[in-house]
């Protein structure tokens, strides 16, 4: 009958137009269908009003009014009503786009956590009828670090983002790629075949992803780690994404760049690494981890001149753990960096109390470095605050750290390193010769010693090839002044062979075992002169 210029302009018809005429009719069918019965109710008196949101479309597309209906008197006329309008539009596109953020990921566009939860229990709950099963491939990007390293976050982004539009070209029906992590992705196919399809999907996934790829002029070649999980009934999300994820972890240990479906043992190897990993967060708080010392001798007169401190977990139940029983877990739940501030300390504290022997100076402590502590920025500050805590001399500090860490060194780590050993820490190159490391590698870090791989030590007898690889590395160090230490010395044999062949020091069972720290401190007392060679 009559409206005014603000309803004529949301119903986006002239005022002339629209009197006589339908309001509803401009609704969307769907949205004429829903007030139908309120209206319906009001015009007979069983509702006094009615209040929603209704849309329709205009020439800029679909619109969303929210709408308050009221009926008047009979004396008003017949079935009359008032309607108030409000243009939400704006304010559903705003709705629409915060709940499209709490689904998807923000950088790639892919699924998130959020959304592929709710997918993954749907598909659960009801699982297709044709024997077929729900598939999980669980994708972690192989050494992605290097890539962020190298080039920055912004190229690294333009890098996910490139692999995520790889990964969703791949999709069929039903399926969803999610990002759940920085460089972890899910697949999920609801309807995932037989076990020949997943890894199909799996091999696809692979090439996708290993293929050379070219972001900001800059050329990259990544690899994927995939675990692959079957869900069947009675599974719940949280089990098949914790499969996927054992299987993706054995991918990684088995070299990487290969997709592992899920077993028995893997579910046992999860099983293990959840009890550990509680067990060893309550050992760190409640004190059950130690250092043992293993001697580093002197092989021209005997004496022990360094110490390598080696991590055991006293268990209060298994006894006494070696970290070939728990490391791997330690690593794989971001616990390193705690332990390894924590052996450092509590090694440092305990050189603090090695005496030097007459015409002998203190030995030197030799602590190993994860890879995971190199990860935490400002890992020369944390060294500096605890050599300045203990008051460990830094001249007595060697930080050993193994080959296959030091080729992944970035320009921010090398900077900490010059650092340190700038301040007299000495640097080790631990267990070398059995990566790939070039040679060169020794010249361009600032490394102050080389450790020959017990594995060369303990062949070298027998093995030509072991003998030579050992006789270069000791004319390698002195020619490059490098002290030099061969590891895993067992027989005096061996040890002779090494000083023969001009090596100055060696560590292994022959003189000792790693030991605790008390029995250590004795040791050193009388190590002198009952390990020097007799006189004449």
């Amino acid at each position: 009958v009559e409206l005014n210029d603000v309803a004529a302009r949301i119903l986006t018809r002239p005022e002339a137009e629209l009197v006589g005429a339908s309001w509803t009719a401009r609704l969307e069918p769907s949205a004429r269908e829903r007030l139908a019965e309120p209206l319906a109710a009001m015009a007979a008196g069983r509702l006094p009003g009615w209040h929603g949101e209704l849309s329709l479309r205009s020439r800029e597309g679909l619109r969303w009014v929210e709408v308050a209906l009221s009926p008047l008197s009979a004396t008003a006329g017949d079935g009359m009503f008032v309607a108030q309008m409000v243009d939400v539009t704006a304010r559903r596109a705003a709705e629409d786009m915060l709940t499209a953020q709490a689904r998807e990921d923000s950088l790639t566009g892919l699924a998130n956590r959020v959304q592929l939860r709710e997918r993954l229990e749907s598909a659960l709950a009801a699982p297709p009828g044709d024997g077929s099963g729900v598939v999980v491939l669980f994708c972690d990007l192989d050494d992605f670090k290097l890539v962020n390293d190298s080039g920055g976050h912004t190229l690294g982004d333009g890098v996910l983002v490139e692999l995520s539009r790889r990964l969703t070209s791949l999709l069929t029906g039903d399926d969803l790629a999610a990002r759940i992590g920085g460089d972890e992705f899910v697949v999920l196919r609801p309807r995932g075949g037989s076990s020949e399809d997943a890894e199909a999907l799996a091999s696809e996934v692979l090439a996708a992803l290993g293929a050379p790829i070219l972001v900001g002029g800059q050329p990259f070649s990544l690899g994927v780690s995939i675990g692959i999980a079957w869900g069947s009934p009675g599974a719940s999300a949280d089990d098949l994404l914790r499969d996927a994820d054992s299987a993706m972890y054995a991918a990684k240990r088995e070299g990487k760049r290969r997709a592992v479906v899920f077993s028995d043992e893997h579910r046992a190897q999860s099983l293990r690494a959840v009890r550990i990993e509680s067990e060893l967060r309550q050992a760190l708080a409640s004190g059950e981890l130690e250092v043992y010392l293993q001697p580093v001798v002197d092989l021209a007169d005997g004496s022990w001149t360094a110490a390598e401190a080696l991590v055991r977990w006293l268990h209060p139940e298994r006894g006494v753990l070696a970290p070939g029983e728990w490391l791997d877990v330690a690593e794989s739940a971001g616990l390193m960096p705690e332990v390894g501030e924590w052996v450092l300390e509590r090694a440092c504290t305990l050189a603090l109390a090695w005496p030097g022997a007459p015409g002998f100076p203190a030995p030197v402590l030799h602590v190993n470095v994860s890879a995971r502590q190199l990860d935490v920025a400002g890992f020369s500050d944390v060294v500096r605050d605890i050599l300045g805590k203990t008051g460990l001399p830094p001249e007595r500090l060697v930080l050993e750290f193994t080959e296959t860490q030091l080729d992944n060194v970035t320009d921010a780590l090398m900077a900490d390193l010059t650092e340190l050993r700038a301040s007299g820490i000495g640097l080790a190159a631990d267990d070398f010769g059995t990566g790939y490391s070039p040679l060169t590698r020794i010249i361009e870090l600032p490394l102050s010693m080389i450790k020959i791989d017990r594995l060369f030590v303990g062949a070298m007898l027998e093995d030509r090839r072991s003998q030579a690889i050992v006789t270069t590395l000791v004319g390698l160090s002195d020619f490059l002044g490098l002290a030099l230490v061969a590891e895993g010395v067992e027989t005096e044999e061996q040890a002779e062979r090494l000083r023969g062949l001009g090596c100055s020091s060696g560590q292994g069972y022959l003189w000792s075992r790693p030991l605790p720290p008390d029995e250590f401190l004795l040791r050193l007392s009388e190590a002198p002169a009952v390990t020097r060679p007799a006189s004449g």
